[in-house]
């Protein structure tokens, strides 16, 4: 009998499988790629050659840190990464004199789970069996929804929080750029990241207040309006595009089922926690069946758990609010784009792209993330029920103190 199945064989869904499986439980990960992505580093690609992006991760040192926490040390997770040192921020009319310290990692986010799920399968061969296929078998005790989408709870629903797109893609770094600071910038309508994944290659990303017609465009034309343009061999040739507004699951757990990582809570990708969210959602999901199965009142937990990711959330928009509220100040709104709009919003006007978002584009997003906040701080939890303890003896959810 399988005792949990995983529906999701990303990192939020083999993190939770691991520690499921270190508790003595059965488990079963579907939506598994076999095969190993070892695509090709920057390193082995010509200057001027783009390609549509990796799954690139940049990690901070405090994701790094749980993630190697979780995993018992994480030896060899991390093999390949990229490290970056510093970072430049340019919003609001301003910018750094000097870079800031910020250490991180560019990791291929796709060969990660896959050393991930070889961990997993290696570690307890007789307990997890991971597979492509859905749906999940109705024998099972628990369901982990992780994200695939051939399986998934009944309950819940998705709440997405603003339209905003980010648009990726890999780019070549001209020659003599630092292969070791990351920028962010904002421009006209939109933020954009540039990170080194290479000594010769980069991603780069803009957060557009909208959905997306003609992605590669429009990003051209976005890297022209600031001085990330110069800084690359050539402009992007390929670009993919996916939803990057903060969403949640409401509730993100119910009887026999909980959500972890994107699929309980996306949060914005500018933020930079988004991994660490996941990977902490997981651990969260764990302890609270190790806790059920000691003893502990399931409605209990499930209440915890739901305050838990909650009020995360909560703290997460409003960090996002603030952040593009401060980017706003700085905007300029007069004149037009010449090109015409490409991020598809209503309000697709804006100024020069020197200093700080386009009001137009924006207000909308920011009065969405405003009227979420107001909504969720009337029914985020004031104190916790359990305190989540670890990583040894393993990670447990024991009451609160009252």
């Amino acid at each position: 009998m399988t005792e949990t199945v995983v529906t999701g064989a990303g990192l939020a869904g083999l993190t939770c499988a691991y520690l499921l499986a270190g508790q003595g439980r059965r488990v079963l990960v579907t939506g598994w790629r076999p095969g190993d992505p070892e695509p090709a580093s920057g390193t082995s690609q010509a200057p001027g050659e783009t390609s549509p992006p990796a799954r690139w991760l940049v990690l901070n040192e405090l994701t790094i840190d749980l993630l190697r926490e979780v995993w018992d040390g994480g030896s060899g997770l991390f093999d390949g990464a990229w490290p970056i040192r510093c970072r430049h921020v340019r919003w609001g009319g301003s910018s750094t004199d000097q870079p800031l310290e910020q250490p991180s990692l560019a990791v291929d986010g796709a060969r990660l789970a896959q050393r991930m799920g070889r961990r997993l399968a290696e570690t307890h061969p007789d307990l997890v069996r991971l597979t492509a296929a859905g749906p999940a078998p109705s024998v099972a005790e628990w369901l982990i929804a992780a994200g695939h989408p051939s399986a998934g709870p009944a309950g819940g629903r998705p709440v997405h929080i603003g339209r905003r797109h980010m648009i990726s893609a890999e780019v070549g770094l001209a020659a003599g750029e630092s292969a070791a600071t990351s920028h962010l910038v904002a421009t006209g309508p939109a933020w954009i990241f540039l990170a080194p994944v290479g000594q010769r290659r980069a991603l780069v990303q803009a957060m557009v207040p909208g959905p997306v017609a003609d992605p590669v465009p429009l990003l051209r034309r976005l890297l022209v309006r600031t001085e990330l343009g110069r800084r690359l061999v050539a402009p992007p040739d390929a670009a993919v595009v996916v939803p990057a507004a903060p969403r949640l699951r409401q509730p993100p757990c119910g009887p026999g089922w909980i959500a972890v990582g994107g699929y309980a809570a996306r949060f914005d990708p500018l933020s930079g926690s988004g991994t660490a969210q996941a990977v902490r959602t997981a651990v969260l999901a764990a302890a609270a069946i190790d806790a059920i199965d000691r003893g502990a009142d399931e409605l209990e937990v499930r209440a915890h758990v739901t305050d838990r990711v909650l009020t995360a959330f909560t703290e997460h928009v409003r960090t996002c609010l603030g952040l593009y509220t401060s980017a706003l100040a700085g905007g300029d709104p007069a004149g037009a784009d010449p090109a015409g709009g490409g991020a598809g919003s209503a309000r697709t006007s804006w100024g020069d792209g020197r200093a700080g978002l386009d009001p137009a584009a924006w207000q909308d997003e920011i009065d969405l993330t405003a009227a979420a906040l107001r909504g969720f701080g009337m029914s985020a939890a004031t104190s916790a029920r359990f305190t989540l303890t670890g990583p040894l003896p393993g990670w447990r959810l024991v009451p609160h103190s009252r």
